[in-house]
């Protein structure tokens, strides 16, 4: 056998060939670190006013101290010029009263006169007298033991 001599090299890159299709969908990387906390928000409008509550169907109000017991006062009384008016804190039905007391207006020329329990201990009674020129007020309060 015979063999000729090494040809020249052919030219280099033919014509390109078509694009081939696209591959699969990659794998889903690895969660990015939490971004920097963004600025506060403007201050929001002011909301609308809330629906008027039920009326009082008593003239006291009442404030838990502790599971036993609670206190109540009387609505607050007008108590005019030179004059003396009077105030009754309830508790419930009941349960009874273990002390209470009378709460003027902050004149000290407002005298308590009376302050003292009814003598079923189901209410505190209280009376003021006024020896200015001025109306003042006044209000009982009753410390209620439940039953």
């Amino acid at each position: 056998m015979f063999k000729g001599e090494k040809g020249e090299p052919g030219t280099p890159g033919g014509p390109a060939g078509p694009e081939g299709p696209q591959g699969p969908e990659g794998k889903q990387g690895p969660e990015g670190k939490q971004g920097p906390e963004g600025k506060q928000g403007p201050e929001g409008q002011e909301g609308p006013e809330g629906k008027q509550g039920p009326k009082a169907t008593t003239e006291e109000v009442a404030t838990a101290v502790g599971d036993s017991m609670y206190t109540r006062t009387s609505i607050v009384k007008k108590v005019p010029a030179q004059q003396e008016a009077g105030a009754t804190a309830r508790c419930d039905d009941g349960d009874k009263a273990t002390g209470g007391g009378v709460w003027t207006s902050g004149n000290p020329q407002m005298y308590v006169n009376g302050s003292r329990p009814s003598a079923d201990l189901q209410t505190w009674e209280g009376s003021a007298y006024d020896i200015t020129t001025n109306e003042h007020t006044m209000q009982a309060y009753v410390i209620c033991i439940k039953q």
